[in-house]
């Protein structure tokens, strides 16, 4: 599709509710605007391929998916490795998880004020974050 399309499907979407549940424009749309993902029923939100869509195009639709899908390495990693901050809305487990936070600290260092407690407390994950952000000593 061009441009000149892309920004009409997302404009529809924004315009109707109607068109919030039709899965093939709700694809598009989220693939050009990530936080769309907001205004989709709630069954495209816990579509695996329609989330993973949203938050490739924006990690921070991650807050828009499904408890389900929050709780999905996949999706999870997809949306930290875009934007670091995603982290704040994945599930606890996923929060506690040392290889998607220190994926989510290579994105953006200030993603460790969303690890779990436990991981917060990390030396070894601090002194990352501190030596790419000064700011990330204050988590």
């Amino acid at each position: 599709a061009s441009s000149r399309e892309d920004c009409r499907l997302v404009a529809l979407l924004r315009a109707s509710g109607e068109f919030s549940a039709d899965r093939e424009v709700a694809l598009a749309a989220v693939q050009q605007d990530g936080l769309l993902l907001k205004s989709l029923a709630d069954e495209l939100k816990s579509e695996h391929l329609v989330v993973m869509a949203a938050v490739g195009a924006n990690g921070l639709a991650l807050e828009f998916a499904a408890a389900s899908l929050r709780d999905d390495r996949d999706i999870v990693c997809t949306a930290v490795e875009q934007e670091g901050a995603a982290l704040e809305f994945a599930s606890p487990r996923l929060r506690a998880d040392r290889g998607l936070v220190e994926g989510a600290l290579r994105q953006n260092p200030l993603a460790l004020a969303h690890a779990s407690e436990h991981l917060r407390g990390d030396p070894e994950l601090i002194g990352f974050a501190v030596r790419n952000n000064s700011f990330a000593r204050t988590f």
